[in-house]
């Protein structure tokens, strides 16, 4: 059954075009694999290996977090913003006014566009 990950895997970063300019780290990230798991319990086939790579990505980059969204998702960005110095909040897994904030500043500073947090906001969020 590895195999057919695998090729599931290859098709779908075929088809996603935006994956062939990033560069993905090859360094452990406790947070990473605390993703992978939360991305695994929601039924996506990764390996929970703590490395954010084309896999992790292709998988996350269909979730968005936007005003009042809550769950384990939801807290892995809180917390994930606040290690990156962006969120001052509780982790509490539920987006409100300063998750927002949070989202805003970082899309901002990366360039992105503003507004809930979704798509390729994931790439900068990840790596």
């Amino acid at each position: 059954r590895s195999s057919d990950l695998e090729i599931n895997s290859t098709k779908i970063n075929n088809k996603d075009t935006s994956t062939s300019k990033f560069v993905y780290s090859n360094k452990y990230d406790a947070e990473i694999k605390n993703l992978q798991q939360i991305l695994v319990n929601k039924g996506y086939a990764l390996v929970i290996d703590g490395y954010a790579g084309p896999n992790t990505y292709a998988a996350v980059k269909k979730m968005t977090i936007d005003y009042s969204d809550r769950g384990p998702l939801t807290g892995w960005v809180q917390q994930r913003l606040a290690n990156k110095g962006y969120y001052k909040g509780m982790i509490d897994g539920i987006s409100g006014n300063q998750t927002m904030e949070a989202i805003k500043q970082f899309q901002t500073d990366n360039g992105l566009k503003t507004g809930y947090l979704g798509g390729t906001d994931w790439y900068y969020l990840i790596k």
